[in-house]
């Protein structure tokens, strides 16, 4: 996990109701549904730590 949130992730492309953000580090593509935002602002960089959540779900997800 630490390897995916060092650095920052940038916004690749949003798709079906997702931000699908990508890792600075790894290269890892992952989404962020819109659903989950509510009234947040997600910027097109932000920091890997923030991250984390969705990160760590998407790798759940993934790897079953």
């Amino acid at each position: 996990m630490k390897e995916h949130i060092e650095g920052y992730c940038t916004l690749h492309h949003y798709k079906d109701n997702q931000l699908w953000y990508i890792t600075q580090n790894t290269n890892l593509l992952f989404p962020v549904p819109i659903e989950d935002i509510g009234g947040a602002i997600f910027g097109q960089s932000e920091k890997g730590i923030l991250m984390m959540r969705y990160i760590r779900k998407w790798l759940a997800e993934i790897s079953s």
